[in-house]
């Protein structure tokens, strides 16, 4: 991941760290590309997640990913400051079926 602190739109968006996240899928290892957004208010309220599809790939959605790429896990609506940080949110997206939010 790599952070990135250009100005955005909104201010209480600080910054934004985006790579790949390695996901093992039968065999093989695919790096799906993804974003995450840090609120100022971070880590009492969860960072705002993406998957960033390369231009040969196109985002399926589904009850975890919009048309736009955000993702929606139980794990960012349940986002505790005591329990929850950026690790544990990459280990459950890499769990999370990722390669079913891309085609």
């Amino acid at each position: 991941m790599c952070p990135e602190s250009r100005g955005f739109i909104d201010p209480t968006f600080q910054i934004s760290l985006s790579g790949t996240i390695p996901v093992p899928f039968k065999g093989s290892s695919y790096n799906i590309p993804v974003a995450l957004w840090i609120l100022d208010t971070h880590p009492l309220h969860a960072p705002m997640a993406f998957v960033r599809p390369t231009a040969d790939m196109q985002i399926r959605v589904s009850k975890h990913v919009d048309q736009n790429g955000r993702v929606y896990l139980p794990y960012l609506h349940e986002w505790s400051e005591a329990n929850s940080d950026i690790l544990g949110l990459i280990q459950v997206r890499r769990e999370n079926e990722v390669l079913q939010w891309l085609d």
